[in-house]
């Protein structure tokens, strides 16, 4: 009777322990879909007000390369550029959910500051270089919605963000006028 009582005793802890695994494993599980689902909850935000801005920002860069410099809807869009510029879009611009060690990629920050160098540069207004920088910086949103969705396809790059790199590093020549960017062809 002793040895069934030991077997008994014996095999009521291995169940013991087996309900306590089970019971941290499980508790590992709910704290761990917890912590996704609050962050899924804290990101919404975040990439809603993101893709506002970006779309704003991309909008005001589009008309002050597009439309007739110093007309009244272009005096807007470069009120409305200057505002995203040092203000709210700081405050979205380049979030990832995922760290990244990439610099191969322009920043929207820095294609907002090289788009804002060629808008303050007046032989540039209405140039090729605002074409090119504006669609540089729409390239560059849309890739930084992918990194921020946690996710990357080719079909997010875009061939103008290399346009970024390449306005900011020129220096300007003596004689005071920048040379043309242009875009090389991808043989």
């Amino acid at each position: 009777m002793l040895i069934i009582a030991n077997q008994v005793f014996h095999a009521t802890k291995i169940t013991d322990w087996f309900t306590l695994i089970l019971a941290g494993v499980g508790l590992w599980f709910g704290l761990r879909q917890y912590r996704d689902t609050t962050r899924r909850e804290f990101l919404e935000p975040i990439r809603r007000a993101q893709l506002d801005l970006y779309q704003q920002a991309s909008s005001a860069a589009a008309k002050l390369a597009t439309l007739p410099s110093r007309s009244l809807e272009w005096k807007k869009a470069s009120d409305d550029f200057w505002r995203l510029y040092y203000g709210p879009l700081a405050i979205v611009e380049n979030y990832r959910s995922e760290s990244s060690e990439d610099n191969a990629d322009p920043t929207v920050e820095e294609a907002m500051v090289a788009f804002g160098n060629c808008l303050m540069d007046q032989k540039r207004l209405g140039s090729d270089d605002m074409l090119n920088l504006s669609l540089g910086l729409a390239h560059t949103c849309r890739v930084s919605l992918g990194a921020t969705w946690g996710f990357h396809a080719a079909q997010l790059d875009g061939k103008f963000q290399k346009l970024i790199r390449v306005y900011s590093e020129k220096p300007e020549p003596a004689g005071g006028t920048t040379p043309e960017i242009t875009l090389a062809e991808e043989g």
